[in-house]
């Protein structure tokens, strides 16, 4: 057996869409370029259908952040006019105003969210009161809130309506009502929920030198391989592995991160998503450096197969992550590479 080095040839980062409403997550704020909005549908329930609805508070659980965690958060709530589920959902059409009403019904002063602290704030009776009177929403009167964020300096992660988050820390509407001339409360907490991040092209690649992926948006990275010299051609191969070293000044990435990548094995079609391999990771050098086997790419790829691989965070639609890699230029210990064990072919 023999062990060869391959060295990547080219590199690129392209924009890909994601849906987070499974997320646990739903994201709020703004921190340097970074903006990212949220969205909010409650579930009602058919038994309250006309009541009069006398006051509405909404309780959001925080826990996580990605930016300054002693930063103030604070965001309007908007009334939302549209179904906001759809795939195709970006920042950019959220701006618009198409999705909601022009006016706030509720806002959050700013304020030091800590991970784990509950962000409670009043809401316009007045929508509430319209929702409970079009049960059931045969019209779709109810398509929930929108978050708008007013803040700097940090992006907080409030809990969703997803099955990995107890019920205490989901979204909760606390609606005080009048039925039949009885008063009465009612604690909601199931629904849909989702948020839509982003940051343009130009302020996340900062040099066009590294890869970047990011999470949350997303970014994902793309490397690619010219041939597989000096790994000759047909060889049997036994092992290959990755290896991308991390620009760890480029990056960012806190507590709450998710320290893992996924590589893919990329087609003339496009991703095979059913081809992931996880990284691991390892310190060399002082360098931190993210490996993947492969073993099943490169015997493709000396079989004549196109040589790149994809690149993706773990969790997308959970976190902000941002991590970068040293490109194909760099020096020859910090460029990617592919470390293959295999055995020659011969005559």
């Amino acid at each position: 057996m023999k062990v060869d080095t391959v060295y990547a040839s080219s590199h690129s980062v392209s924009r890909g869409l994601i849906n987070t409403s499974g997320s646990s997550r739903i994201l709020v704020g703004k921190y340097q370029s970074y903006e990212s909005w949220g969205m909010v549908k409650f579930s009602l329930p058919d038994s309250l259908a006309n009541v009069s609805v006398t006051d509405v508070k909404l309780t959001l659980r925080a826990g996580y952040h990605f930016g300054d965690s002693t930063a103030m958060l604070s965001f309007d709530v908007l009334q939302a006019r549209r179904n906001w589920l759809g795939d195709s959902l970006t920042l950019d059409s959220l701006k618009t105003g198409d999705y909601n009403y022009p006016s706030t019904v509720g806002s959050l002063p700013p304020i030091v969210v800590n991970d784990s602290d509950n962000v409670p704030l009043s809401l316009d009776t007045t929508m509430v009161r319209i929702w409970f009177a079009n049960i059931p929403d045969t019209n779709q009167v109810n398509n929930g809130i929108i978050l708008r964020p007013t803040n700097t300096d940090v992006i907080n992660g409030l809990k969703s309506f997803s099955s990995s988050n107890s019920e205490a820390q989901r979204p909760r509407l606390t609606v005080h009502y009048v039925k039949n001339g009885v008063p009465d409360t009612i604690d909601i907490s199931s629904g849909l929920s989702r948020f839509v991040a982003n940051i343009s092209p130009s302020d996340l690649i900062q040099n066009p030198e590294r890869i970047y992926v990011q999470a949350g948006i997303a970014y994902n990275g793309y490397v690619s391989f010219i041939s597989t010299a000096p790994v000759p051609s047909k060889a049997s191969i036994h092992k290959a592995e990755l290896e991308l070293v991390m620009d760890q000044s480029a990056s960012r990435l806190n507590p709450h991160s998710i320290d893992s990548l996924v590589a893919y094995y990329v087609t003339p079609s496009g991703v095979n998503f059913f081809s992931g391999t996880l990284s691991d990771t390892a310190l060399v050098s002082g360098q931190k450096v993210y490996r993947f086997q492969i073993q099943s790419y490169v015997q493709e790829w000396v079989r004549g197969a196109t040589a790149s691989v994809a690149l993706f965070t773990y969790s997308q639609a959970e976190v902000l992550d941002l991590f970068t890699f040293f490109g194909e230029n760099a020096s020859k210990e910090l460029r990617p590479k592919v470390i293959v064990t295999y055995s020659p072919t011969h005559p």
